[in-house]
């Protein structure tokens, strides 16, 4: 193999191996080389390396990015699961060749440690899995994050740490110490399984192992007491089984001896006797030192505090044990809580509002050291010394695995509506809810009546209608949409998921960001706390994850200038509960989605998967310059100030028109249809046509047809596309030289394409990857769609179809939208409802709601 020089960073390394990773089908995705140092001196390394074609012929080149990630030897893993055989997931490729020697089925994924694709998951359904973790703490990390990614998709899963290993041993090394295919599968038989506990476990032995600065030393036995003790032990080594080592004589004879005697023995007898565990020797010799010296103690703690006793006496998880204990009795109220299974809390900002954050290790801390007294006895001299939180403590709190505090999912200025139809009112957390209601002590909400008088409904409507009096609606559904916006955070409790809200105009200074500011003001008590949208995907992921931790009711995307198109988005709209990553975070964690999104922007763009999440509020003020128009033309010139005035009589309003709704049986009014936001439609669009608001999704097909310019951007691309090939299936490499010429495709590249393209040169991969996310989606009356065909020469052939025909495509565009039709035919308001059952006013069961009120 050759030595490699230069400026690569494997100067001198010799290339030892390569594997080939490859398809279902065996076709090559990329490979993994890897480099060890002849003279020792370095550590192994690894490089990747991905197939290139170019001009008909086939290569490689360094790096494998856009690829997609497979598990290695995916054909014979693919087969051993078929088979119902055992499959080895290692954490190295040559631990996967080694073990297929002897016969196994074996696979890892590439990168090593901490690196496993929970997509790998998918090829694991069913499958009988033992995972052999390497022997140092990365690969521990790395087979309990492989075992947790195939929880729940695989049919059994065992963890079985290889004996005898030495540090940063891998399978290989257990192969080369003698290890057998004999030997190995009896361990196999012999491990017990797998439990989600291995981080609490592993916090626990942490535990055991910081506290040794509390345990001073005891009085040493006699050598009398030593040498009766030694005879007992070495009586019940020499019978051989576990009762004999567990006989209360054997371990009071263990527990009278110092540490490093017990250590000796306890290794002794566990490299002995197999059946012998060091955890259970443990716990029972310190349950036994406990009961030979009692602990006492006469100290008080503070006022306000709790008194928590620490010894050598007392076993590593009691301490723990009580120190949670007294976190939990003393919670009340309500301030530490469980969201995405860690532990939070509630804390005031400087703004006088509350938030939600994770508690990390020093947060902990705070928490016990502000609540427990600490005392550490001295069990020889009966001394007493107070102490910080120690850490194992603090350890095994941050790593618990169900900490029994309750789960919260929000939290709320203003009431909000329960999903049996009560009112949550009253200040504190709600467990019905999950919410944490924090009015501020300005918010002065007249009573809610559970029959609102025909005065109470008009002066509601009035009221909401004056909100936004000033405000250049282009119609009235873009009014009565602004109204559902300010609904829907009441009502999340209910709709299980909301739509986006896209606030439009033409040109700045129409009002956006103050209708903004006016629902944020009335919602939260604070003005818009404008976010900006990100471009990439990663951005997208993360920064939802963080918004949705922190369980805000409200977010506005404010002065959006890029056309938003993103799958984490658009998984989080459609979404109660979601898992994403959190900024800052290397874990995933999944909480409840509570949060109302609204997007503002110029000429606003989205890609068709957010526009059909999504209903509009366009703003026309109708003349060249809105923000010139005259000070005395607005009805309230000081809105922002208006609403603090009176946002109790509109928090007021909003539940008038809902329980009007309610006292009258809840009747139903023909509305468009939403797809994925059936309950949000029925119940938003009901209230609000109940109360008067007309036009509820009239304007939706507009969004479409405006919005949604990425459709037409392919419709055209596609039918240049016809125009040049006809029927003629194309490779990309085939039809790369035309993406950059404006004559052919390059003057129609649609926005996402065109992120694929710099210049002249154009990245083949990411644009397979794009092709495959519209594969089979239909463009334009002429329905263009664009389809897969064969591999030739190890390139990917792509089709377009038109699958309808020209006379008909144009007879189809003469005809009005059906849709827009029937929403604009029917009156906006006072329309004849459906008979629906009627149901008490605080009393909305959604389970005895109509069929028709499920999801589709």
């Amino acid at each position: 193999m050759p030595i490699l020089s230069g400026g690569s960073g494997l100067e001198g390394m010799v290339e030892t191996a390569e594997y080939l990773y490859t398809d279902e089908s065996g076709a090559p995705l990329y490979k993994v080389i890897r480099f060890e140092d002849p003279k020792g001196v370095k550590p192994k390394t690894f490089r990747q390396k991905r197939p290139v074609f170019k001009n008909g012929s086939a290569g490689w080149k360094w790096g494998a990015d856009g690829v997609r990630r497979v598990p290695f030897h995916l054909p014979m893993l693919l087969q051993g699961v078929a088979g119902e055989q055992t499959i080895l997931v290692v954490e190295g490729e040559k631990d996967v060749v080694n073990l297929e020697k002897l016969g196994f089925v074996a696979t890892c994924n590439s990168g090593g440690a901490g690196n496993w694709d929970p997509e790998h998951a998918k090829h694991l359904c069913d499958a009988n899995v033992i995972v052999l973790p390497d022997n140092d703490q990365p690969g521990r990390l790395h087979a309990e994050s492989v075992a947790r990614s195939i929880d729940g998709s695989a049919g059994r899963i065992r963890l079985l740490r290889l004996p005898g290993l030495p540090e940063k041993g891998d399978a290989s090394d257990w192969l080369s110490l003698g290890g057998t295919k004999e030997k190995l599968i009896e361990l196999a038989r012999a491990c017990t399984g797998w439990e989600r506990q291995s981080e609490y476990d592993e916090a626990l032995a942490k535990c055991e192992a910081n506290s040794s600065e509390h345990k001073p030393e005891r009085t040493a036995p006699t050598e009398e007491d030593k040498a009766k003790a030694g005879e007992t032990i070495e009586a019940a080594i020499t019978q051989g089984t576990a009762t004999a080592i567990y006989d209360d004589s054997v371990i009071t004879a263990i527990a009278i001896l110092d540490e490093g005697e017990r250590a000796d023995i306890v290794q002794k007898i566990c490299a002995t006797i197999k059946s012998v565990t060091k955890r259970d020797i443990k716990k029972m010799v310190a349950e036994k030192r406990l009961e030979l010296n009692p602990v006492t103690f006469t100290f008080v703690p503070p006022d306000g505090m709790v008194g928590l006793v620490l010894s050598p006496n007392i076993p590593v998880k009691e301490s723990c044990g009580d120190a949670l204990d007294a976190l939990v009795e003393h919670n009340d109220p309500k301030r530490i809580f469980r969201r995405g299974g860690r532990m939070s809390r509630i804390r005031p900002t400087d703004q006088g509002t509350m938030k939600i954050e994770e508690l990390e290790k020093e947060g902990i801390a705070y928490e016990l050291g502000t609540l427990v007294d600490f005392c550490f006895i001295n069990p020889n001299d009966g001394s007493e010394r107070h102490v910080t939180t120690p850490k194992f403590i603090i350890d095994y709190l941050y790593a618990h695995p169900d900490l029994p505090f309750p789960v919260i999912d929000g939290i709320t200025e203003i009431p909000v509506l329960r999903s049996d139809g009560t009112i949550l009112d009253s200040p504190g957390y709600d467990e019905a809810t999950k919410l944490y209601y924090h009015p501020p002590d300005d918010l002065e909400l007249p009573p809610i009546p559970d029959v609102p008088t025909d005065e109470d409904r008009r002066e509601a409507a009035e009221l909401l209608r004056e909100v936004f009096c000033d405000m250049p609606f282009l119609s009235e559904a873009d009014r009565t949409h602004t109204i559902a916006l300010l609904l829907s955070p009441i009502l999340r409790q209910l709709t299980r998921t909301t739509p986006l809200a896209l606030m439009n105009a033409h040109q700045p200074s129409n009002g956006k960001s103050l209708i903004g500011d006016a629902i944020s003001l009335i919602i939260t008590g604070r003005n818009a706390n404008n976010a900006t949208a990100p471009i990439e995907s990663k951005e997208w992921e993360s920064f939802l994850g963080a918004l949705l931790f922190a369980g805000e009711p409200l977010v506005f995307f404010d002065n959006v200038k890029h056309t938003v198109s993103d799958a984490a988005l658009e998984k989080v709209l459609t979404s109660k509960e979601v898992t994403n990553r959190v900024l800052g975070k290397s874990t995933a964690l999944t909480v409840t989605n509570r949060i109302t999104f609204a997007m503002t922007g110029n000429n606003i763009q989205v890609g068709r998967e957010i526009a059909r999440r999504s209903y509009m509020i366009n703003l026309d003020a109708g003349i060249s310059n809105p923000e010139d128009r005259p000070v005395s033309s607005y009805r309230h010139p000081e809105l922002r100030e208006w609403i603090r005035e009176n946002r109790g009589r509109i928090v007021w309003a909003l539940f008038v028109i809902i329980r009007a709704w309610f006292a009258d049986g809840q009747p139903t009014y023909e509305l468009p249809h939403m797809g994925s936001f059936e309950r949000w439609t029925r119940l938003v669009g009901n209230i609000l046509t109940h109360a008067g608001f007309g036009g509820f999704l009239a304007n939706r097909n507009k969004l479409r047809a405006d919005a949604d310019q990425e459709s037409a951007q392919w419709e055209a691309f596609l039918s240049r596309w016809r125009e040049l090939y006809g029927d003629e299936a194309r490779s990309i490499a085939d039809i790369a030289p035309d993406l950059t010429s404006d004559a052919h495709l390059g003057g129609v590249i649609p926005e996402d394409l065109s992120r694929c393209i710099k210049g002249y040169e154009t990245n083949n991969v990411r644009i397979g990857k794009v092709f495959k996310k519209r594969e089979g989606c239909r463009f334009g009356p002429r329905q263009f769609r664009l389809c897969q065909g064969t591999i030739i020469r190890g390139q990917r052939m792509w089709t377009v179809l038109e699958e309808m025909d020209l006379s008909v495509a144009s007879e189809q565009a003469d005809q009005p939208d059906r849709e827009a039709r029937d929403i604009l035919a029917a009156p906006p308001d006072g329309s004849e409802p459906r008979e629906t059952p009627v149901f008490g006013v605080n009393s909305l069961d959604l389970a005895l709601l109509p069929d028709e009120w499920e999801d589709a």
